[in-house]
């Protein structure tokens, strides 16, 4: 059994030190705790064989040590004439100074992969970490890329930067460099007309540690909802009141920013039949675009019953800026609207009116059939032809005659005011789905 044991730890010794001194241990404990065991032909304790054992395994340790090859030894011997350290029994020499650091990356992730900013209305995030310990402080410095004096569209905030500024600071150290420290970001609101427009938004790194001097932040673009119109619009007598076939209205149209090009706006609508203009665009110039440009509106006289109603000129504008062309302003934009209202009264009507052939007179004292047929310009006999059965003789006060219409008279329904004379007209519905007859 010894023999045995001893062939086996000699094959596994090169597993190291700690191996053979832990089976010598093992066999101590055991050696204390089991009954005697046959060795060698003679009867004895199990500690008493055990204990042989440890002590032929402890006599072995110094052998026990792995082997080094020959290459390894000429390793270890060339690091100490180096003046570095001699490697241990694997050759892993000690070093003598910090390793060197890992070199880093600055990685940008926006909240929900995207940024959107509206003028005057919240707020949008994003985070910012490092990829591996700085050896000193990393200062991130955040902003949109201008100059301090330039005309910044948005600004930022940090947990040391607690007041929206053009720039705001972030900072890492070699404890805190993987935890992601949030940007909080806002648009300026100014009082430029830009429409939808973009921002790039940047970053720079501050810092002496060797592994970050010179690293690259990488920027991204955010979108900003401009809450500035774009378009000045002005209503004459503030309000836009037309009439079908009718009365004809104006409103003035400018631009509210200096553009970079010549810019044309067409006014149209979500109903171009409702309206006509004149002219059908204006022009504006890098000169000229703040000179307010007239505009006559006509509502279209169609056949189609619709009451007194609105309808909205919106405008579409080409050549603006960077925007695209054509590029059509909403209200879900620019605060200001780029729209206007018109009142529309219609022309068309589902009552139709029609006049009776005759109106009715009622006698007078005093008034004989030739001074009533002169009175409706119409002559007498005509008016007696009108009244079957009546004579200058039998007519009398009170009675009530039939007046026959005429080109010369009959324009209109003809009452008199306390008597007299009469008219009537019949109501007809036309075809409508809305039309009402009571």
């Amino acid at each position: 059994m010894n023999s045995t044991v001893s062939q086996g730890l000699r094959k596994s010794a090169p597993i190291g030190l700690s191996w053979s001194a832990g089976v010598a241990i093992v066999a101590l404990l055991l050696a204390s705790v089991l009954p005697g065991v046959p060795v060698r032909g003679m009867a004895a304790h199990a500690g008493q064989a055990i204990g042989s054992i440890s002590e032929r395994l402890l006599a072995q340790l110094p052998s026990a040590a792995p082997a080094v090859t020959a290459d390894r030894q000429a390793v270890a011997k060339q690091g100490a004439a180096a003046g570095r350290p001699a490697g241990d029994e694997y050759n892993y020499a000690v070093a003598n100074g910090p390793l060197a650091a890992v070199s880093g990356t600055v990685a940008v992730n926006q909240t929900g992969g995207f940024t959107l900013l509206a003028e005057g209305n919240g707020t949008d995030t994003y985070s910012i970490v490092l990829s591996a310990a700085p050896t000193s402080e990393v200062s991130v410095a955040v902003g949109d890329g201008l100059p301090f004096d330039a005309v910044h569209q948005v600004q930022f905030t940090t947990e040391l930067t607690t007041t929206a500024s053009n720039t705001a600071f972030l900072t890492f150290n070699s404890t805190n460099y993987y935890t992601a420290q949030t940007v909080t970001v806002r648009a300026v609101d100014d009082t430029a007309g830009e429409g939808r427009h973009a921002v790039v938004i940047s970053a720079r790194v501050l810092t002496s540690s060797p592994n970050y001097v010179g690293v690259v932040v990488p920027s991204f673009t955010a979108e900003v909802q401009d809450n500035d119109a774009a378009l000045l619009l002005a209503q004459t007598d503030a309000s836009t009141e037309l009439v079908e076939g009718g009365a004809i209205d104006t409103y003035s149209v400018s631009l509210s920013t200096q553009p970079t090009n010549t810019v044309v706006v067409i006014p149209g609508g979500a109903s171009p039949a409702q309206f006509s203009y004149s002219p059908t665009s204006v022009t504006f110039s890098t000169t000229n675009y703040d000179v307010p440009q007239v505009i006559i509106v006509t509502a279209m006289d169609d056949s189609t019953v619709e009451g007194y109603h609105t309808a909205v000129i919106t405008h579409t504008v080409t050549g603006y800026n960077n925007l695209g062309s054509p590029y059509i302003f909403t209200n879900r934009e620019q605060a200001a609207p780029t729209s206007i209202t018109a009142n529309i009264n219609d022309n068309d009507s589902n009552v139709l009116i029609v006049e009776t052939g005759n109106a009715t007179h009622t006698v007078r004292s005093g008034e004989t059939l030739a001074s009533i047929a002169l009175q409706y310009g119409v002559t007498l006999q005509a008016l007696l032809e009108a009244n079957p059965g009546v004579t200058a003789e039998s007519v009398k006060v009170g009675d009530l005659l039939q007046v026959p219409a005429t080109s010369l008279f009959r324009t209109s329904t003809t009452v008199r005011e306390g008597g007299g004379v009469t008219d009537t007209y019949s109501i007809n519905c036309a075809p409508h789905p809305r039309a009402m007859c009571l």
